[in-house]
Formats: structure tokens, C-alpha cells, sequence
């Protein structure tokens, strides 16, 4: 695990991409643990972008972001890692990742993952303003036709503010559909 961080410290892509393969070769007989391995590497990067952006340190924030979707995108692709189940938080990062990568429909899948499994989960509301978010993203990037992307946002928030009415976020929500009617 030390070797894939190091590796990724150095900006390096393609150096973290041969580490995160390697690890995955070294440990190809102990999923289990592979995996946590892999989740707690993509944390990890999840929180220094972070910390990278409260810094104003933009691009490098941009590189950690991209090595948490390379773990995402190893882990849910590989036919080798099928039998595991991401959690929530796992899927919420990556969702997050994606969004700050400008990837408004790869995170709304992951956003998706966490409303389908994870009813329950105290960051639903969360999962639900960024499916709200992405979509109206990608409506004003007319990546998607401007009503379809208006009734998606909509229906997210809606159900936002019906499911979560004291989350932070609550008043965000309104005030986009108090401005869409």
C-alpha cells in the first residue's frame, strides 16, 4: 500500500496506475483484503483533494479525484472483484470524485447506488442533492435535452426536501425549484 502512495505523491498517473496493478496482482489470492486495501487508498486521495481544494491547490486536487475514480472504476469493472458490494461512503466519494471531474453521469450513477441500497444511510440527502445537481449540470451543458434534465433535477429535489426537510441542503433545493416553475 505504501508503494501505491508513494508512487501517487510523486503526480505520476502512470507510475499509481502500474502500483494499483501491481498491488492488485500481489494480492489477487486475498480479495478481502485487496479490497480494503484499494477503498482505503481511494479514501485516502478522496481526502487530501479535499484538503487540496481548501487550499486553493485546484489542479492538484483534480489528480486525486482522478486516482479515486481509477480505484471506483478497477474495483465495480473487474469481473475478479463481482462479489463485492461497495458501501455507501464508497459510493458517495466516488460520486463526489466524479462530480469534481466534471463526470456528471458517471456520478449520478454512483449517487444512484446509494438511494437503490443504502436507503438508510445518513448522507441520503446528500446522494439525492447531487443526482439533482448532476442533472441540472448536464441540462445547461445541454449534454442532455434542458426538460429532461429540469424534470430529473426536479423530481431529486423534490424528493429531498419530502424525505430530508432538515438537511442542509434543504433550502438549495428549494430555491432552485421556487426559480424552475
Amino acid at each position: 500500500m505504501a508503494l501505491v502512495i508513494l508512487e501517487s505523491q510523486l503526480g505520476d498517473d502512470i507510475a499509481f496506475k502500474a502500483a494499483i496493478k501491481k498491488l492488485c496482482s500481489d494480492f489477487a489470492d486475498q480479495k478481502k483484503l485487496l479490497e480494503h486495501f484499494l477503498y482505503s487508498i481511494a479514501e485516502q486521495y478522496y481526502k487530501t483533494a479535499f484538503e487540496f481544494e481548501d487550499n486553493g491547490l485546484h489542479e492538484q486536487a483534480l489528480k486525486d479525484f482522478s486516482k479515486v475514480t481509477t480505484i471506483w472504476e478497477k474495483i465495480t469493472s473487474e469481473s475478479n472483484f463481482s462479489s463485492f458490494t461497495p458501501n455507501e461512503g464508497d459510493c458517495c466519494r466516488a460520486g463526489d470524485s466524479y462530480y469534481e471531474l466534471g463526470q456528471s453521469e458517471k456520478a449520478i450513477a454512483c449517487f444512484q447506488r446509494v438511494i437503490d441500497n443504502y436507503p438508510g444511510y445518513k448522507y441520503t440527502w446528500h446522494a439525492l442533492f447531487m443526482i439533482g445537481d448532476n442533472y441540472d449540470a448536464l441540462g445547461e451543458l445541454n449534454a442532455i435535452a434542458e426538460p429532461e434534465a429540469t424534470l430529473k433535477t426536479r423530481a431529486a429535489y423534490a424528493q429531498l426536501i419530502e424525505e430530508y426537510p432538515r438537511c442542509p441542503v434543504v433550502q438549495k433545493a428549494q430555491d432552485w425549484l421556487n426559480s424552475h416553475n
